[in-house]
């Protein structure tokens, strides 16, 4: 008898042995579950940030080629944002203390058949941008995110005022230079050329800087001012011989195409953030920005057409965008379409919008909404 209750003893210690070792090993797996899912969790949230920092290097640099393409020079850079626009500094960028970003700008060179090799001819309107992000995963593993992009440049045809000193300084080639009166020495910035004779110098109104786009309904006209701190002006042009500038508005950043309907204006912004602004013209002495919710890339050419304004931005992806504007003072982003390129300018004719394009081989572009206002079909 005394041996079975010892034998019952021992067993009984056994099984809370047992017991308590089970429920050790399963707390200390729960615990490293957890632990692994905190760390899974904040390494992704490292990996979308410096993702981020990545495409914004992209458009940075985008921002600059649109200023000066000669300012992508060759070579490693950092980022740095001064009095709203951006410049190089010395590589690597330190980001907050933890990142490190560098741009990298490249030549690109052509094949016999044109397409972009390692060697060849060297395409001097093409550069190869490369923006990489790099951190530390615990102060022991190296991380890193890299983005590339190829931008070009954007010669035109355009005229373009400017004096003989600052003309000679330049580089030109296959260039007329033909002699022209010049306008009053303090009013040379938006000009009115007379049809008759096209060569006088009419009459011209100063809006501060350069007049980027205009647009006119009767007695004013409605113009994007390439000034950071007022860039949109209304300008009172029922005398021609004498236009005067009634009205200055901030808009955020410096103003790049404008549009009309009804009594409001739409402007393309020059801010990486705010790249919209609707502006309420219906007494074009005293305009007021309509707020709004848009938070979007630097915005192109808008194109209202009824209800329904589509517009491009300065973005890679979701680079064409579509607005409710049936109420302009609560507009609202209906849709968005991703052509992998920055889409420069937007008309829209029926159910069709006709759109010029950042791309070497497609810079055109046909867009069909079988449903208003659904972005929906690319016609290539």
């Amino acid at each position: 008898m005394g041996q079975l209750t010892t034998n019952k003893k021992a067993f009984a210690i056994l099984e809370i042995l047992i017991a308590t070792t089970l429920f050790a090993v399963m707390s200390i797996g729960a615990v490293y579950l957890a632990l692994d899912t905190i760390q899974s969790d904040s390494k992704n949230q490292f990996d979308n940030e410096a993702l981020l920092y990545a495409q914004e290097g992209l458009e940075a640099t985008r921002n600059m080629r649109d200023r000066d393409f000669l300012s992508l020079t060759n070579g490693d850079h950092g980022l740095e944002l001064v009095g709203g626009e951006w410049q190089f500094i010395a590589a690597p960028e330190d980001i907050d203390s933890f990142y490190s970003r560098t741009v990298t700008i490249e030549d690109v060179y052509r094949d016999d058949a044109g397409e972009i090799a390692e060697t060849g001819e060297l395409d001097q309107d093409i550069k190869k941008i490369t923006s990489e992000v790099v951190w530390s995963w615990k102060t022991i593993t190296e991380r890193s995110v890299s983005l590339t992009t190829y931008l070009s440049n954007w010669p035109s045809d355009d005229w373009v005022q400017t004096t003989c000193t600052e003309f000679d300084v330049g580089t030109y080639t296959d260039t007329e230079t033909i002699t022209a009166d010049s306008p009053p020495a303090d009013n040379c910035i938006l000009q009115i050329a007379s049809i008759l004779e096209p060569s006088e110098f009419f009459s011209s109104a100063d809006v501060g800087s350069h007049g980027e786009d205009v647009v006119v309904d009767g007695n004013y006209a409605y113009v994007a001012v390439s000034k950071t701190q007022k860039g949109f002006a209304v300008v009172d042009i029922s005398d021609p011989s004498s236009p005067s500038v009634i009205a200055e508005l901030d808009v955020g950043g410096k103003g790049r195409y404008v549009a009309k309907q009804g009594d409001y204006v739409y402007m393309g912004v020059d801010d990486f953030w705010g790249g919209l602004a609707i502006i309420d013209v219906s007494n074009p002495s005293s305009p007021s920005l309509v707020p709004s919710i848009f938070s979007i890339f630097d915005g192109n050419q808008p194109a209202p057409d009824g209800d329904y304004m589509f517009m491009g931005i300065e973005r890679f992806f979701y680079s064409l965008i579509s607005i409710n504007i049936s109420d302009p003072e609560n507009s609202y982003i209906e849709d968005y379409l991703n052509l992998w390129t920055n889409v420069r300018s937007v008309r829209v004719s029926g159910n069709y919008a006709y759109l010029g394009v950042d791309n070497d081989w497609q810079g055109f572009r046909v867009v069909v909404f079988p449903i208003l206002p659904i972005l929906s079909k690319l016609l290539l």
